[in-house]
C-alpha cells in the first residue's frame, strides 16, 4: 500500500500536466537592450506568414501547443485574442515609445503585399519602417517521462526602410530553443521561456540589421 501511495504521489504532477488550463500567452512585457532604440521616428509592422495560418489550419492568434501526457496537442492562443503579429507589433512599438522613440504600428493581414505595407508606412510619414515577417513561431510544452520540455521554434526576417521606402538593411533569425524543467507543465515557465526567445530574436535581428546596412544612411 505504501508503495502504491508513493507512486501515485510521484505521478500526480505528471498526470495533472495533461489537464493544463488557461492555455494562453501574452507578449506585452517586451524589454530590449536600450542601445537598440532608433533615433528616428519608426513604424513597426509584423506580418504573419506562417504556413499553418495562411492555410487556415490555425487562427492568427495561434502561439503553439501544450501536449498532454498522451501527446495530444492543445492549442495555445494569445491572451488578448489579438493576432500574434499584432501582439508582437504592439509590444515593440510600446517599448520604443517608452524609450524615447516616436513609434506606432500597423495591424497587417497575412495576404497583404509588401508594397501595400510600405505604401501605408510612407503615407504615415515616419522616418523608418521595421518590417518583420514571421515565417515560423511556435511555443510548445511537452511532458516527457520525468520532466517537461519547453521549446520555441522561430523564423523571422526583418527589413528596414527609409522615409522614401528604400531598403536600408535586412536580417534573419531561424532556429529553435529548448529546455527541460520540472514535472508538471507550467504556462508561466513557457511564458518566461517564450519571452526570452522573442527578446533575443528581436535583439539579434536589430543588431544584424544595424551591422548590415546596404546604403549610406544608417538604419537607426
Amino acid at each position: 500500500m505504501k508503495t502504491i501511495r508513493f507512486l501515485l504521489a510521484a505521478l500526480l504532477p505528471w498526470i495533472l500536466s495533461s489537464c493544463t488550463v488557461n492555455r494562453t500567452l501574452s507578449y506585452q512585457q517586451l524589454d530590449l537592450r536600450s542601445d537598440l532604440q532608433p533615433g528616428a521616428s519608426t513604424m513597426v509592422a509584423f506580418q504573419d506568414l506562417r504556413s499553418v495560418v495562411i492555410s487556415g489550419k490555425e487562427k492568427k492568434s495561434f502561439c503553439g501547443h501544450v501536449n498532454s501526457t498522451a501527446q495530444i496537442g492543445y492549442n495555445i492562443q494569445t491572451k488578448d485574442g489579438l493576432s500574434l503579429s499584432t501582439d508582437f507589433a504592439m509590444s515593440l512599438a510600446r517599448w520604443l515609445n517608452d524609450h524615447g522613440t516616436t513609434a506606432n504600428y500597423i495591424v497587417t493581414e497575412p495576404d497583404w503585399s509588401a508594397d501595400s505595407i510600405i505604401k501605408m508606412y510612407i503615407k504615415d510619414g515616419k522616418s523608418r519602417l521595421f518590417y518583420f515577417r514571421i515565417h515560423e513561431w511556435e511555443s510548445r510544452a511537452t511532458p516527457l517521462f520525468s520532466t517537461i520540455r519547453y521549446e520555441v521554434k522561430f523564423e523571422i526576417q526583418l527589413q528596414v526602410f527609409d522615409v522614401m521606402g528604400a531598403l536600408l538593411a535586412t536580417s534573419e533569425v531561424i532556429g529553435s530553443k529548448e529546455k527541460e524543467e520540472g514535472m508538471a507543465v507550467s504556462m508561466k515557465k513557457l511564458q518566461d521561456f517564450s519571452d526570452n526567445v522573442l527578446r533575443n530574436s528581436l535583439e539579434d535581428l536589430l543588431t544584424k540589421a544595424s551591422a548590415k546596412t546596404i546604403s549610406r544612411t544608417a538604419p537607426f
